[in-house]
């Protein structure tokens, strides 16, 4: 007790507990130490002040978030990139500011600028943070040394951007012994039992599964190719009726089985089953081919699983399939699987890079943020890219607008297009002067140079 009470009175400056004066040396080295006695009870500021200080450092998502104002000079956009009220996002700008002792923006201008301070000490701000980066991969490859089990449904590993992301996981964590386990129907219940670290599965999953999806497409039905229907694709669900469905083992999900075999079907009519009970694609095929029923797989099947005796038909209204990477809450910071979500979040992200305007939307169930986060890429906001692509559309229209308003050829009415002949739009580079060519009683000038683009036209 008296240890403690000596190095209270050194810090603070006050009487011991027993009423009698402090007769401890001061602590080496403490601001402000040669008046310690000579001032009982008087608190100097800056000792305070250094003591304050030197309790309290800022924070990586505090530099993160100065960095990320740095690049926007607009605290509305830079909140907007870190998902945050704006709000909120200046109270930890001012947080970081009190913690470091110095102002970093200005916020008297209209527009916010950094202090001469704030400038300079951006290059270190940078430092910090890529240096905790390296910190947190070293770390998590440190930890995830040993095994990683990632499932697969069924060929799924084939699939882009599967195969991307298994390289970039590899790249990351390249001691890890990653053993991919091949599910079937039942992959859900794979990550349930604690079968595999996390998977890649064909949505939707149980409850307590989080996931985050990668790509989406069409679904056909695959059916024997000895059905009459074959010849009559594309079909509707409706025309599917009279089909059984090949029967689900008992262990498949049944929010699984109910959206891979839509029951209900859009009438509200219940889908019938045949007696089998299947928890694969391969052995479903089988019975397929024999015309035991039906299944209406991803459209990717018709080149993944080609059989004998198995057609694959069209189907209009099917619900599209979404490919996902799932995995269970309690694994989710797990070094393994957090290098599995990074590798994913790359690719995705690089995958945005290269086809900004396709990249598919994708969606994350409780899981890290995707959607705009993907289709940013990195020093480039959410509004920039929105307004590149409204500009696109804008000329997009604009070059339809034009050729819905060329000179065709007429039947020599004047009026009415000759479905024989080829319209031509023909663009003309030549100075007139300012005068504009209205057509009458004008001598059509010669144009320099002519582009014209031949349009069919066949109207009744």
């Amino acid at each position: 007790m008296t240890s403690l009470a000596g190095v209270r009175c050194a810090r603070a400056h006050q009487r011991t507990p027993g009423g009698r004066r402090c007769e401890h040396p001061p602590l080496p080295g403490a601001v402000g130490q040669d008046d310690h006695h000579s001032s009982p009870g008087r608190i100097d500021s800056v000792t305070a002040m250094a003591d304050t200080r030197g309790t309290s450092y800022p924070g990586i998502r505090q530099l993160r978030l100065f960095l990320l104002l740095a690049e926007e000079l607009h605290f509305g956009r830079a909140a907007r990139r870190a998902y945050l009220a704006q709000p909120t996002f200046s109270r930890h700008i001012r947080s970081l500011e009190r913690q470091l002792g110095a102002e970093l923006v200005d916020r008297t201008t209209r527009r916010t600028e950094l202090t001469d301070a704030g400038r300079a000490l951006l290059p270190r701000i940078r430092e910090v943070v890529d240096a905790a980066e390296r910190l947190r991969t070293s770390a998590r490859h440190h930890a995830a040394a040993g095994r990683m089990v990632i499932g697969s449904f069924e060929a799924v590993t084939s699939m882009d951007p599967v195969p991307a992301i298994m390289d970039e996981l590899h790249r990351l964590i390249p001691d890890v012994d990653v053993q991919v386990l091949r599910t079937g129907f039942d992959s859900a219940t794979a990550i349930l039992r604690g079968d595999v670290d996390a998977s890649f599965v064909f949505l939707p999953v149980p409850e307590g599964i989080q996931t985050c999806t990668l790509a989406a497409g069409a679904r056909c039905a695959a059916m024997s190719s000895s059905d009459p229907l074959v010849s009559e694709g594309p079909l509707r669900l409706s025309d599917l009726s009279d089909h059984e469905h090949i029967g689900f083992g008992p262990d498949i999900p049944a929010v699984w089985r109910d959206f891979w075999s839509v029951n209900p079907r859009p009438d509200g009519t219940a889908v019938r089953y045949s007696p089998h009970a299947v928890t694969d694609y391969e052995s479903a095929l089988v019975l397929i081919a024999m015309g035991k029923g039906i299944q209406l797989p991803p459209e990717s099947a018709r080149w993944l699983y080609p059989r004998s005796g198995v057609a694959y038909v069209d189907v209009v209204d099917l619900e599209p399939w979404r490919l996902a990477l799932a995995w269970l809450p309690k694994n989710r910071d797990k070094p393994t699987v957090a290098a599995l979500r990074q590798a994913t979040r790359t690719v995705l992200r690089r995958q945005a890079d290269l086809w900004p305007w396709s990249a598919p939307v994708r969606w994350c169930h409780h899981g890290w943020r995707a959607g705009e986060a993907h289709l940013r890429t990195e020093g480039e906001s959410v509004a920039d890219r929105k307004n590149q692509m409204i500009v696109l559309g804008v000329v997009v229209v604009g070059v339809l607008w034009i050729n819905g308003r060329g000179d065709v050829e007429t039947d020599g009415d004047g009026k009415s297009p000759n479905p024989r002949q080829t319209g031509r739009y023909p663009v003309h580079f030549q100075n007139d002067g300012g005068k504009k060519d209205t057509g009458k009683n004008t001598k059509k000038p010669v144009p320099r140079s002519t582009v014209s683009y031949p349009i069919k036209f066949d109207r009744k």
